[in-house]
């Protein structure tokens, strides 16, 4: 008996060690309530201290303020990751400051992008702590910026095998569907956008990004100039509104950015634009270099700085450009074809030939500029044949283009093709009626028939042009020596227009001489004499031209 109560009281004890183990594992295992804890003293104060820096270089509207801000706000994401109030606010500046960045790049053509940084923010939990109004604004923003297009000239951004991927749809109608579902969320996208605009100027930038690259936001009421009165001084809208002005860039708005903050750089490259379009190389180029020295990384301010080269006939200096632009942007067809040309014109025929043939096989863009001067190099080296198939290329794809069936008729001619060359010629002129090229085809082509007349009044024509090109680099000697330009750099130019003016007046020397061999030939004695007494007058011409005039003197002449 005394064993069996021994018994129970053990098995007693037992379940109560039992129920006391359960219950000491079931509280050391149960969630324990949370002490919000707050960030030290010091971490605030680095903190509000770095907000403030970064909310200063965010005001200075440019891109280097961007930059620095971003970088400022870029560690402040990791080192408040326990406390969620300070990071939500440190991540959305560094977010609403990365758009902006994205957007300057655009605008600069550059080919770095900082807006992949950024999807991943916009779809992960790290935003939850924002309210919902945010978090559209900022989808919103991104939107913009991701489909608005890179600042281009000419074909510069494409990958040509994406290019062909994209023309291939192969479901047509998830293709459409889609369609409708975008233009809807970009319709309602418009509507929040146009009225946050008028409330926040972060909102009015992209809203007049916006403005500017989808035409459905020209429909709406608020207008660009409406956004600047709402904010007069703002440099985000002020250099928005300055670069999408029409027809040239606002010169008054970005003189006074440059003039509040010395490192906004990109406003050069638009005073740069701003110049160009009113002829003025040299300002263009001087805002063009300051901009090329801040962002050697932008294709379009390398290729800015070859065209206005290119124009101020410094073909090595512009060529150099061009090939900054490439090293930028391989297979850029702008910079190639410019390449081609400046190589052309120094008669580096074979490295122009190179050239235009990678173009060519790259294929797509700019192949018919590239098939023409193909055809212009392959003709100076006597390639005659080789040169008609490109011509025919280049024929297709700029049907409208004078220079390209004029030099088709000049290459038909040299391989003895008349009526192939007459029928190009002919057409060279419907375009462009001042074509000397073709004209001097033509007297050729009329004098191999021995159409003696014809030929000389088309050797007379051609006479009037070349007068006209010589009037021309007269009035371009004038300019360039009232000009700014060093005292070196216009002596460089002067001797360049003056080589220019003595070979065009040879050319239209010899054309007089030739066109009074027709007329002589034709009996037509008045317009021989007259061309042979002009032609006479330059030193070159006249011993030849002498001996016709006493030919002619002494011949009967015809009543014309």
């Amino acid at each position: 008996m005394n064993f069996k109560k021994v018994f129970l009281k053990i098995v007693k004890l037992i379940f109560l060690f039992l129920i006391w183990l359960s219950l000491f594992f079931w509280l050391s295992c149960a969630p324990r309530p949370k002490i919000k804890t707050s960030p030290p003293p010091s971490l605030s104060l680095n903190f509000e201290t770095s907000i403030k820096i970064a909310q200063s270089e965010l005001g200075r509207g440019c891109y280097f303020g961007f930059k620095k801000a971003l970088e400022g706000l870029r560690p402040l994401i990791t080192l408040t990751s326990p406390w969620p109030e300070l990071k939500a606010r440190a991540l959305l500046l560094y977010l609403r400051t990365g758009l902006l960045l994205a957007m300057r790049e655009k605008e600069l053509g550059l080919t770095t992008s900082t807006l992949s940084e950024f999807a991943s923010f916009l779809s992960s939990e790290r935003i939850l702590s924002f309210s919902e109004i945010e978090l559209i604004e900022l989808a919103d923003f991104y939107e913009i910026v991701k489909s608005a297009s890179v600042k281009s000239k000419g074909i510069m951004a494409y990958d040509d095998r994406q290019f062909e991927a994209k023309s291939k749809v192969q479901d047509w109608e998830k293709w459409k569907k889609d369609l409708d579902r975008l233009k809807e969320e970009a319709e309602q996208r418009m509507k929040r956008m146009e009225k946050r605009a008028q409330e926040d100027e972060v909102a009015a930038y992209f809203w007049l990004t916006a403005y500017t690259h989808f035409f459905s936001y020209r429909n709406s009421e608020l207008k660009p100039l409406t956004v600047l009165s709402l904010f007069p001084r703002s440099r985000l809208v002020r250099f928005k509104l300055a670069i999408i002005s029409e027809p040239i860039p606002r010169k008054d708005l970005l003189d006074e950015l440059l003039q509040e903050e010395p490192e906004f750089y990109e406003a050069h490259y638009f005073l740069g634009e701003a110049a160009i379009r009113r002829g003025l190389l040299i300002s263009a180029e001087k805002h063009y270099l300051q901009a090329w020295k801040a962002f050697p990384e932008s294709p379009i301010i390398a290729i800015s700085l070859a065209s206005v080269y290119f124009h101020l006939e410094e073909l090595e200096k512009s060529m150099e450009m061009y090939e900054a632009a490439l090293g930028l942007l391989p297979g850029y067809r702008e910079a190639m074809l410019g390449k081609a040309i400046c190589l052309s014109y120094l008669s580096r025929h074979d490295e122009a030939i190179k050239g235009l043939q990678e173009m060519i096989d790259l294929g797509y863009w700019l192949l018919g500029e590239a098939h023409y001067w193909m055809a212009w190099n392959l003709y100076r080296l006597n390639r005659f044949n080789e040169a008609l198939t490109h011509c025919e290329e280049a024929k297709g794809r700029l049907p409208t283009s004078s220079e390209v069936f004029s030099l088709t008729g000049t290459v038909a001619l040299e391989l003895d093709f008349l009526p192939l060359a007459e029928e190009n010629l002919k057409k060279s002129l419907e375009f462009d009626a001042a074509n000397a090229e073709a004209l001097l085809g033509l007297a050729r082509l009329e004098a191999r028939r021995e159409k003696w007349s014809m030929a000389g009044e088309y050797y007379e024509r051609a006479t009037r042009i070349y007068e006209n090109q010589a009037l021309a680099i007269r009035t371009k000697m004038k300019e360039i020596e009232a000009s700014e330009m060093s005292d070196e750099r216009k002596k460089a130019q002067l001797r360049r227009k003056e080589a220019q003016l003595e070979n065009i007046l040879l050319t239209k020397a010899t054309c007089l001489y030739n066109g009074a061999i027709c007329y002589f030939k034709a009996g037509m004695m008045t317009k021989a004499l007259k061309m042979a007494e002009e032609a006479a007058s330059h030193p070159s011409l006249k011993a030849k031209a002498s001996d016709l005039i006493s030919k002619i003197k002494f011949r009967p002449r015809l009543s014309y």
